[in-house]
């Protein structure tokens, strides 16, 4: 198309390529910047989970307690960490608290990871009954608030 040729009414018929493109843009920088970001967490049903962790009737301090899928292959893992007092409270990730609904294995574990680990090589606070080879089980509801307090043995 030839400039000279053109009337100056083609020209407000036919917006440039970059102003078209400008107003794609902001279109769907409006619509888009409606919507939720991130997951969309209200479809895997998170239920409240917290409790207390004692070993040897003392609370335990600085512990990680995994809610881990006791029947999925590969498990999805909900986690918390205790206080001073013991208390924790489980998140499905570091800004979204709750647990997946379903029967899980509790492990409980002290001590710094290795990047890519389970759990901690050698864990010689907590015995592996309670960690790597977890007798800890429980079943949350979806949707629900569970309190799950763990007394753990040292012996």
């Amino acid at each position: 198309m030839n400039l000279r040729d053109t009337s100056p009414s083609d020209l407000r018929r036919t917006p440039p390529r970059a102003l078209r493109f400008v107003a794609w843009f902001a279109a769907m920088a409006i619509g888009c910047g409606q919507g939720q970001r991130g997951p969309d967490y209200s479809v895997l049903n998170l239920a409240k989970v917290d409790g207390v962790v004692t070993l040897d009737g003392d609370p335990l301090a600085g512990a990680r307690v995994e809610f881990v899928e006791a029947d999925k292959r590969p498990p999805r893992v909900c986690f918390g960490e205790t206080d001073a007092g013991g208390r924790y409270e489980v998140f499905r990730d570091r800004n979204v608290p709750g647990c997946l609904p379903g029967e899980m294995v509790v492990k409980i574990t002290t001590g710094a990871r290795q990047e890519g680990e389970d759990a901690p090589a050698a864990d010689a606070t907590i015995p592996a009954r309670y960690n790597r080879q977890s007798e800890l089980k429980r079943t949350v509801a979806a949707d629900g608030s569970h309190t799950f307090d763990f007394e753990l043995n040292s012996k």
